[in-house]
């Protein structure tokens, strides 16, 4: 069975990679991220509908030098959660399960943050409403065969659960 929060996809070898030491201002406790040998994608037609809506995108916020979806990404060892959200531009997000949470109290912490992300269609868990609230647009494309794709780009089974993707805006101060 896959672990449906390592999907990710393969960056292009001919966009160069640039990758950001953690904030020295910022000392997080952040959980390792444990990820298996592959790496998994969403697949880069979706991907790319994803990027005509919301994009183009300026940051991977869950990233590693295989699978960055743009030029300028985070990984594990540099951690999206200790950085700076709103001066880095629209960012692109597809964290681990075990983030979400996290990221989703980033987004209600840095209000001028642009993000747009992918996470399992989950009402039941405690993080999705406050998603809800954060997010000006919201989609369910489903759990559709092959909306996954391998580190190469071959298609993967229907997940057991839908994707959402949310897009969250910048906010004003107190806009909540």
């Amino acid at each position: 069975m896959l672990a449906p929060w390592l999907v990710q996809t393969p960056s292009s070898s001919s966009t160069p990679s640039t990758t950001v030491a953690p904030s020295p201002l910022a000392t997080p406790v952040l959980p390792r991220l444990s990820f298996d040998d592959e790496e998994y994608a969403l697949n880069r037609e979706a991907f790319e509908r994803f990027s005509i809506l919301f994009g183009p995108f300026t940051w991977d916020l869950f990233a590693s030098p295989n699978n960055a979806k743009c030029p300028a990404f985070f990984t594990r060892e540099t951690h999206a959660l200790a950085q700076e959200w709103a001066s880095l531009g629209n960012l692109w997000a597809h964290p681990p399960c075990c983030l979400i949470d996290s990221v989703i109290g980033k987004l209600e912490a840095e209000p001028r943050a642009l993000v747009t992300m992918i996470t399992p269609h989950w009402p039941a868990a405690p993080w999705f409403p406050r998603l809800q609230h954060l997010a000006t647009y919201q989609e369910v494309p489903g759990r559709h065969e092959g909306i996954f794709s391998d580190a190469q780009g071959r298609p993967l089974p229907s997940p057991h659960w839908d994707v959402l993707l949310s897009h969250v805006p910048r906010r004003m101060q107190g806009q909540d």
